[in-house]
């Protein structure tokens, strides 16, 4: 392995006593940024036959200019006042479309912003990366358009279901043992022109072995800034079969396991009704919610126990709500920070969201509860190839915390080395942290360099406590003691997502390792 010179003055004094290694690291710097330029344009121009206008400074499109076809900058900013017919791409920059500017395609920009001035129109998707997206290790993904959560534009709801997307138009499928194979018709939850200020989304589906079907109509407006600074409005109404698990795994991945290995790791209930919300962009990347809910929640049974390689075992059994059904009436408010260059990528950025649920018989409901949580996520490069993930989440509540809206930890995206939902209450805390090593390690010894080793560790657990402690006397009951915690390691691609599993709980030595396949990130 290489070791680093430590010190800036080791450095200089290289370059001092040896002036060719200036010249030498120079062309490195040119070659990897040139590396860097053509990955991007691979990535985010359009694949048409438009011409390629390369400038390697600050550019300006001038007034009454027509340039056509895509235009790319290099270390430099970017300023419109004309009209482009193509896509922009700017790396180490900024992009300004002022008045009079008209950019007929995409705009992006690698480690700078974008933003218009007065009237400027961009007929395209605006997307702001940051440079660390250029220089991971290489591996494919879906195109999405998504920034900052709180930034310039919506990112497809995947809440319900997976999907094939077909001319703006997404066809769904999801395999459960509660409805079989459920197909649905959507329109996605994203804002592909950005000068537009309405945003129309739902789906409809049908489930073969339930017999149920399902829908949701949705319908955003954005007034002031419609950008950065945007305050949003909106309504929509449903008929869901629901779940609660799908922050530890998602809809695609579990159908999988339903329909081949017959696993399926969520909990199901009907959730029908409507909401209002009404959502503020503080900063770019600071975003309040406040939302009316209204929902009435009901059981739902196993319909189907078929599988490619289950067996004559059966799925088992779905949880009754029992005396939790009935009809809710709450106000759900949030707070997020998110700085992560996309949810589809593990490379840099923050996340901190804080939620609260308030329901009470005032409001005309059958439920009372206030329900509290905490999450923070950390995604940090560390090095060429190496990375640092970490994730911290606290839970809790007062009055009667029904069955859909408790805590529970164990297994797969929680407590890997425990069994699935071992934990459960009205109180929970949980860590997880994960290091991946640089692939040359397995590179060098064993010549295979799209193997990656990811260390990884979980602590936290879940209790039941009494309905009128506050906040704080709430997790006083919580000592070193009882935190339940496991170790592990796993092999992975370059990107992390599709990896095995390898956990081991630490309070005791006779239980088995527990391997999981994942073909997600943990969190």
């Amino acid at each position: 392995m290489r070791k680093l010179i430590p010190g800036m003055s080791a450095f200089l004094v290289l370059l001092i006593g040896f002036p060719g290694v200036g010249s030498l690291l120079a062309q490195e710097s040119d070659r990897e940024m040139n590396k860097a330029r053509r990955k991007a344009e691979s990535r985010y121009l359009r694949k048409d036959d438009a011409n390629i206008h390369r400038y390697f400074d600050t550019f300006e499109v001038e007034p009454e200019t027509i340039v056509d076809g895509h235009i790319v900058v290099m270390r430099g900013d970017l300023e419109v006042r004309g009209t482009v017919n193509g896509d922009l791409l700017v790396l180490w920059g900024d992009v300004d479309v002022y008045a009079g500017g008209v950019v007929n395609g995409d705009v992006t920009s690698i480690g700078g912003s974008v933003t218009l001035q007065d009237s400027g129109e961009v007929n395209g998707t605006m997307l702001e990366k940051r440079w660390r997206s250029l220089v991971r290790t290489e591996y494919h993904h879906a195109y999405t358009y998504h920034s900052h959560r709180s930034d310039h534009f919506h990112d497809y709801d995947d809440e319900h279901f997976g999907r094939v997307d077909v001319d703006g138009t997404n066809i769904g499928v999801r395999y459960n043992r509660v409805e079989g194979v459920f197909l649905s018709l959507a329109v996605p939850r994203y804002m592909r022109n950005t000068r537009g200020h309405l945003n129309g989304y739902g789906f409809i589906g049908y489930g073969f072995e339930s017999g149920d079907v399902r829908y949701q109509v949705g319908l955003d407006r954005w007034l002031f800034d419609r950008h950065n600074w945007r305050t949003e409005i909106g309504a929509e109404i449903h008929d869901l079969t629901d779940t609660k698990d799908l922050w530890r795994i998602g809809h695609t991945e579990n159908s999988l396991a339903a329909f081949i290995l017959k696993e399926d790791f969520h909990d199901y209930f009907e959730r029908e009704g409507y909401s209002f919300h009404l959502s503020q962009n503080l900063t770019r990347h600071l975003k309040a919610t406040v939302a009316w809910r209204n929902d009435t929640y009901r059981s739902l049974g196993v319909n189907t126990n078929w599988s490619i390689l289950g067996g004559n075992d059966n799925f088992r059994e779905n949880p009754s709500l029992g005396g939790d059904e009935g009809e809710m009436r709450s106000i759900h408010t949030s707070v997020v920070i998110d700085s992560r260059d996309s949810d589809e990528h593990r490379d840099g950025g923050m996340m901190i969201e804080v939620t609260a649920e308030n329901s009470a018989p005032g409001f005309g409901g059958d439920f009372d509860f206030n329900r509290y949580t905490a999450e923070v996520r950390l995604y940090e490069r560390m090095m060429y190839d190496e990375g640092l993930m970490l994730r911290l989440l606290a839970g809790t509540s007062d009055g009667d915390l029904p069955f859909q809206k408790n805590f529970e930890i164990g297994g797969i995206s929680t407590l890997r080395g425990f069994s699935y939902k071992e934990f459960s209450g009205n109180r929970m805390v949980l860590a997880n942290v994960e290091y991946k090593l640089n692939s040359r390690i397995f590179g060098d010894l064993l010549g295979i360099d799209d193997l990656h080793f990811i260390m990884f560790g979980d602590v936290g657990n879940a209790w039941s406590g009494s309905g009128d402690q506050g906040i704080v006397d709430s997790f006083k009951p919580l000592t070193w003691r009882n935190l339940k915690s496991n170790l592990g390691v796993a092999l992975s691609d370059a990107s992390g997502r599709y990896r095995v599993n390898f956990a081991k709980r630490t309070d005791r030595s006779f239980d088995d390792k527990v391997i999981t396949f994942r073909i997600a990130y943990p969190f």
